[in-house]
């Protein structure tokens, strides 16, 4: 398990165990000053998938208006997004990660090759689709207590 997210738990369970305590030992002020260091860490994996999303919102954007030279550019971002959350997809279910890998695959072809503005768009539904389901899955996965044990 990614030691933020453990660190995460740990830190929202103690803290949460412990808002009904009117004197709180230092220890414990110091857990919600590292909870609180964590959920604001830029390359948590929800902004990973977020930032997948605004990429494949941009890139949509640029092939609507039929800039495929700026919807290269936009989905050029995708892969700098896509490494804070891959492994993490890999792992939770390989199916959904050779899906994104294969559409991934498909909206770059798509645009090198000047596929239509609707093939386009329907490869990135299909791949933003991919992204919901695998960001469902993670944060599904990260709140099971059996995972920390």
């Amino acid at each position: 398990m990614d030691m933020k997210i453990l660190q995460l738990f740990c830190g929202s369970l103690m803290a949460f165990s412990i808002t009904s305590c009117t004197n709180k030992p230092a220890s414990v002020e110091n857990s919600i000053a590292t909870t609180k260091a964590v959920t604001s860490a830029p390359q948590n994996k929800a902004s990973g998938f977020t930032a997948l999303l605004e990429v494949i919102g941009s890139t949509e954007k640029a092939i609507e208006a039929g800039k495929l030279d700026g919807a290269k550019i936009e989905f050029a971002k995708f892969e700098n997004s896509w490494k804070t959350v891959e492994d993490g997809v890999k792992s939770k279910s390989a199916d959904t990660y050779k899906a994104i890998e294969n559409e991934v695959g498909l909206v770059n072809s798509g645009i090198a090759s000047k596929q239509s503005k609707n093939i386009l768009l329907a490869n990135l539904q299909k791949l933003k689709q991919s992204i919901i389901k695998a960001s469902q899955q993670q944060s599904a996965s990260n709140f099971k207590v059996s995972n920390l044990i």
